[in-house]
């Protein structure tokens, strides 16, 4: 097992906790800040309007939306762990998408801190740095066996 392989499990751990943490927190969601926001969220349930041909709320438009991040929190972490295992022996191919990962949870971080509060951003950023660093470490270890590869085409030449 590769030190990306080890750094790619512990970031599918974490995106694994961040998946279960956002559903539990989403799905116990009760308004609690006051008579402002419960009346919002009351209004959201409530108030339905025509879209897509379908009649909707804005609350079924946050319910399902919350947990469709759920899901696909669920999945990233299935794909990370995948990809950890593909880490030791393909880092080549591996590599690229680790970074792209990489890319989408800082880039989710940012939103997040924008958008939403400090919870969810310390979990993308911890998510976005472990996967930096095995992008890194898998285009090290490529680099490091090109060398072997080109030192053992010296060794070879240099012995006729």
């Amino acid at each position: 097992m590769t030190k990306a392989s080890i750094i790619l499990r512990f970031a599918a751990v974490l995106a694994l906790l961040q998946g279960i943490a956002h559903g539990i927190l989403h799905i116990s969601y009760s308004p609690n800040h006051g008579p402002v926001e419960q009346a919002l969220v009351s209004n959201m349930k409530v108030e339905s309007f025509k879209f897509g041909g379908f009649e909707r709320t804005y609350w079924g438009f946050y319910f399902g939306y919350g947990l469709m991040v759920v899901l696909t929190c669920l999945v990233q972490a299935v794909a990370i762990w995948v990809l950890a295992r593909m880490a030791a022996c393909h880092s080549r191919e591996v590599g690229p998408l680790v970074a792209l990962y990489a890319l989408a949870y800082a880039s989710h971080g940012w939103l997040a801190w924008h958008y939403f509060f400090l919870k969810p951003v310390l979990f993308d950023v911890l998510i976005a740095a472990a996967l930096s660093i095995a992008a890194y470490l898998a285009w090290s270890d490529l680099e490091n066996a090109n060398r072997g590869r080109s030192k053992a085409h010296e060794d070879l030449a240099a012995s006729k």
